[in-house]
């Protein structure tokens, strides 16, 4: 559970950068939710979800769905086959770079297994 919530707070601090925020990695995320900001208003609720180990069944089955359906769909498309053996932390999170093709590639597959983490985390309270 903290480490869910320490990756949620790593989420928000690279959502406030310029040049290393989800939508760099993964736009069709942001258009999920419409913005930036609603992404991150989402990942507050899980944040206060996991802080009281209580939550809404409407919010426990949008992370339900995103790990099952959206997660795997972007890796498949992106060819990122370890995602499910891969584990990341807060560190490696506020660490990504779009520099260059190698280090993009590796900041969607963090992005990809952090949001994992936390929406796996999520769907097993209550």
């Amino acid at each position: 559970m903290n480490e869910a919530r320490e990756l949620i707070a790593a989420f928000l601090y690279i959502n406030k950068t310029n040049d290393r925020g989800v939508a760099h990695f993964i736009p069709s995320l942001i258009g999920l939710f419409g913005s930036v900001a609603m992404l991150d208003q989402f990942l507050g609720h899980l944040d206060t979800a996991l802080a009281d180990q209580s939550i809404s069944q409407p919010l426990k089955e949008r992370a339900a769905n995103l790990v099952i359906t959206f997660i795997p769909q972007v890796a498949h498309y992106n060819g990122l086959d370890e995602l499910p053996t891969r584990t990341v932390t807060p560190e490696e999170l506020k660490a990504i770079s779009a520099d260059t093709l190698e280090s993009r590639s590796h900041g969607l597959l963090t992005i990809l297994v952090a949001l994992r983490n936390i929406f796996e985390e999520v769907t097993k309270i209550g």
